[in-house]
């Protein structure tokens, strides 16, 4: 199976923190109440909060580096 990187997107981790905030909170919980496996199960973050947050650094007529992107947000 081939896969073709179509977009690519770099999101300052601020924006992130409201995923990671309630996961962690999740998590948290999970060991208050003895659950075994305290852990999550493949978290995602919508792709269009990504779109509206984040900066397409591919593909791009310009090149980005995106490390350079992230100190700009």
């Amino acid at each position: 199976m081939k896969f073709h990187l179509q977009e690519v997107y770099v999101v300052n981790p601020r924006h992130l923190e409201t995923y990671f905030s309630k996961w962690e909170q999740s998590v948290k919980e999970k060991i208050a109440a003895n659950i075994e496996n305290a852990h999550l199960n493949n978290p995602k973050i919508p792709l269009k909060y990504v779109k509206e947050v984040g900066t397409k650094v591919y593909p791009i007529s310009t090149p980005l580096d995106p490390a350079e992107v992230l100190k700009t947000l």
